[in-house]
């Protein structure tokens, strides 16, 4: 790419959104959910109809066999039976798989058609050939062990198996909307030239014509329509013999802007292939318009106006393994609203199509990765896999808007030089996207290792955990000025920071990190570290966004600290998303407009000696405390952060109570804290040269 695509270290985004799964409404998209028939292991000739699978468990998708078993990787087959009419003459039907991990197989009625190598992206197969009327026999073979040509390779996150996505049949005429290419929706929505006084639309839809007369005059109708429903633009295109796609292009004057959380404002593309007053099949995408731009001293602009990103961690992983509900997904996009955030870093592989509309309708800007994580091969077949992954994730989640930029690669280095794949990846993603940039995650492995990688991408962004894994909270302040001097060319972000707790460990007054690879993480320290990080981001303006690790506790099969094994505990929610600890409020305090306080180590209920400090986070004014019903003078405030810095508790219970006033709303808080100095709680290392309880500042 010319040097002249970054005016002044600028990239500017003109991106279109679309609902990858598509809405086909022309004849039916059959979600296959119930029914299926599941066995942990390789039993020969499960593929074939004959095979008896009485004995196998009854399952439900998604659904994923290493949710209880997180270190278990291996085979594992999925029966189902699909009844189906005869075929109406020129019907066509398909499977579409969402996702599985990572390797499919795919027979119906004892013939395989074909396999998928990949855990997270869509494919699809036309069954129209193989099918027939009456009971059809499907089974898939999904096998989750390491391959040498399949990423990711290794990561801190376990790699569950299964068919942990929806599967559907699709019902289709004999010339429809092409669902085969990669998996994508057969709609391509891209836009330029995006100003509040116009911008230009250009839409392709790929084609599959299988009819056995073609001579039958068609079209392709597309109508772009507000968020009302009313039409704005239209246009018939004549479908010519044997064409594979059709091309229009729109005008749209004084277009209503995508404009993030504070207005997501949707249009959507309605797409028809129409014949003789027929509507043969149809997929509508939703479309959001915007521009988004990235300055190596000035940040992140969205329409032309500054936008820090404030953004969080999410892996596709809760009590239920990578098979989660829509409900499950709805509910952790409320829980990013609720922090304040808007924007999410969905690491480190593509995440689900619904999961990235959910962004598009709340105005959550999206980093989308591609799962080449840690480790990579130098061979021609990993380099096959890793482009066939990122083609795949882009023509299926290209259309939508809160998608900003594509990333290559995260915290490479550990084994082969990764400079000519990630050359190879950049090229493909500007190929086919030329309006997103790429970018990655570093870390001081990679960039000291392997040097020429980092310079490759056209933004990047840093994983640093300054008091977690080395230095001193307040040292991310060097590491972020070190970080923008060695990626002289690049905008640059943060694209992970900050550490381990265990909401049963408590310690108060403590000043020294913990071993994060121990067994005692105390909430207090995670809320220590991130008050340190965000106060050194928080204050330099040329970093374009960042992205706190994690927003949950997710699960790592290898992992065993903070007394919790096979579990990542760096997450601001617990992994059920049942509590939300500390850190969570300081940061909904300095990012949400909703008024907040907060009085942190609530957890910590008994307290083994009466001496104690007091924090309080709040975004309201006149934050006043009581200890038993005495105010408590002397606050140091500094931002959201109110500190008393000693109280002293009496013997049995204390009552903690915090008042304030927001835009003239009043909010509390309430805790009780018990003194008992003989009680058995958790307790910290002990301290050399000291005895009993003296040992613990509590």
């Amino acid at each position: 790419m010319s040097r002249s695509f970054f005016p002044r270290f600028a990239f500017v985004l003109l991106i279109s959104l679309g609902l990858v799964s598509g809405l086909r409404a022309a004849l039916s998209d059959e979600v296959l959910a119930t029914d299926w028939s599941f066995f942990k292991g390789d039993p020969a000739g499960a593929e074939q109809p004959t095979f008896s699978d009485s004995t196998w468990e009854k399952v439900t998708l998604p659904h994923t066999w290493t949710a209880m078993d997180e270190n278990t990787r291996g085979f594992g087959w999925y029966r189902r039976t699909i009844d189906l009419p005869a075929q109406s003459p020129g019907q066509r039907y398909f499977l579409r798989f969402e996702a599985a991990s990572l390797v499919a197989d795919v027979y119906l009625n004892g013939k395989k058609l074909g396999q998928h190598r990949g855990g997270f992206t869509s494919f699809c197969y036309e069954i129209t050939d193989v099918m027939k009327p009456g009971a059809n026999q499907l089974a898939v073979r999904v096998d989750n062990t390491r391959f040498e040509d399949i990423a990711p390779l290794s990561g801190d996150f376990t790699i569950f198996g299964g068919l942990y996505r929806d599967v559907h049949l699709l019902k289709t005429d004999g010339l429809c909307i092409n669902p085969l290419i990669d998996g994508a929706p057969g709609v391509a929505v891209s836009q330029s030239n995006v100003t509040p006084a116009s911008a230009a639309i250009k839409v392709v839809t790929a084609l599959s014509d299988k009819r056995a007369t073609k001579t039958a005059p068609a079209a392709v109708q597309t109508t772009i329509l507000d968020a009302t429903g009313n039409p704005v633009a239209a246009q018939t295109t004549p479908i010519g013999m044997n064409a594979s796609s059709i091309t229009q292009q729109f005008a749209l004057p004084k277009p209503h802007l995508w404009n993030g959380i504070a207005d997501p404002y949707l249009y959507s593309v309605k797409v028809a292939v129409v014949s003789g007053g027929k509507v043969l099949d149809t997929v509508t995408q939703p479309l959001g318009l915007r521009t988004i731009a990235f300055s190596k001293t000035n940040g992140l602009t969205l329409n032309g106006r500054p936008y820090r990103m404030l953004g969080v961690c999410r892996h596709q992983d809760s009590a239920h393994g990578w098979a989660i509900s829509k409900a499950d997904q709805d509910a952790d996009m409320a829980l990013i609203r609720e922090i304040g955030a808007n924007a999410v870093r969905l690491a480190h592989y593509p995440h689900s199509d619904y999961f990235y509309e959910l962004c598009d309708r709340n105005g959550i800007l999206a980093w989308a990765e591609v799962p080449n994580v840690n480790e990579i091969r130098d061979t021609p077949a990993f380099t096959e896999n890793a482009r066939q992954q990122l083609r795949e994730l882009i023509r299926q989640q290209g259309n939508h808007p809160s998608i900003f930029a594509w990333s290559l690669w995260n915290e490479l280095g550990l084994n082969a030089e990764p400079t000519k794949l990630i050359t190879q990846l950049k090229q493909d993603a500007h190929q086919l996207d030329p309006s997103r940039p790429t970018t990655a995650a570093a870390d001081g492995r990679v960039r000291d290792k392997f040097p020429n990688v980092c310079p490759v991408t056209d933004i990047l962004a840093l994983n640093k955990y300054p008091g977690w894994y080395e230095g001193t909270p307040e040292s991310m302040n060097g590491l972020l000025d070190g970080f923008q001097k060695f990626a002289a060319r690049q905008p640059v972000g943060v694209s992970e920071y900050g550490a381990g707790a265990n909401i049963l460990q408590h310690e108060q007054n403590l000043t020294t990190r913990p071993a994060p690879n121990g067994q005692w993480h105390p909430e207090e320290w995670q809320n220590t570290v991130h008050e340190a990080d965000w106060a050194a981001i928080a204050k330099r303006p040329f970093i374009w966004g960042s992205f706190l690790w994690n927003l949950f506790d997710f699960a790592s099969a290898g992992r065993n600290e903070g007394n919790m094994r096979s579990i990542n505990d760096k997450g601001l929610i617990t992994r059920d998303r049942k509590i939300k600890k500390d850190a969570f409020y300081f940061y909904k305090a300095s990012w949400s407009p909703e008024p907040v306080v907060y009085i942190t180590s609530r957890r910590d209920a008994v307290r083994l000696v009466p001496n104690t400090p007091i924090k309080v986070y709040s975004n309201a004014d006149n934050v006043q405390l009581k200890l038993n019903g005495v105010p408590l003078p002397g606050a140091q405030r500094t931002g959201v952060i109110y500190r008393w810095p000693s109280a002293t508790l009496r013997p049995g219970d204390n009552i903690v109570e915090v008042s304030a006033t927001r835009a003239g709303k009043a909010v509390t808080d309430r805790v009780v804290w018990k003194l008992d100095p003989t009680a058995k709680v958790p307790l910290p290392p002990a301290k050399k040269g000291a005895t009993g309880h003296d040992a613990h500042v509590k």
